[in-house]
């Protein structure tokens, strides 16, 4: 039922991109938290395929596609930080944040640079992120 209700909120997202930030799911709750620019089509469409009770709007300021547009220009910048020795380790964006959160290892000092490089174009949020170490699998032994 919830993931019903989960994979109809994205696919009506993806119907309104203007609009549409993300969603997430609560388990505990049964409710499917949709972020959103308010917008009333996105909504209504919303209100009318998920039952009440089971559907919470939450306001964003962004939508997603913008998100995720920021999100590739910072990636593409990684290379012009690393000679600047300001090692991004990662780059993401999840629903309810209205910014491209990127994972430093020394956000102190990294987190001011980083800031007012983009502040006048794309919001980010600066903080503490290792870098990402791969799981792998053990080699069968023969």
């Amino acid at each position: 039922m919830l993931d019903e209700y989960a994979q109809a909120a994205q696919r009506i997202g993806q119907e309104h991109p203007a609009a549409y930030a993300g969603l997430e799911v609560h388990l505990d709750r049964v409710v499917v938290w949709v972020h959103r620019k308010p917008a009333s089509p996105l909504d209504d469409a919303l209100r009318q395929a998920i039952p009440p009770g089971h559907l919470c709007l939450r306001d964003a300021r962004y939508s997603a596609v913008e998100l995720d547009t920021w999100l590739h220009e910072v990636r593409a910048d990684i290379n012009y930080w690393a000679t600047r020795q300001i090692v991004i380790n990662t780059v993401g964006t999840q629903p309810g944040r209205d910014c491209v959160e990127i994972g430093v290892d020394h956000p102190d000092t990294d987190g001011p640079t980083l800031t007012a490089h983009y502040q006048a174009t794309i919001p980010v949020c600066v903080e503490l992120g290792g870098a990402l170490i791969p799981l792998v699998a053990p080699s069968p032994t023969t």
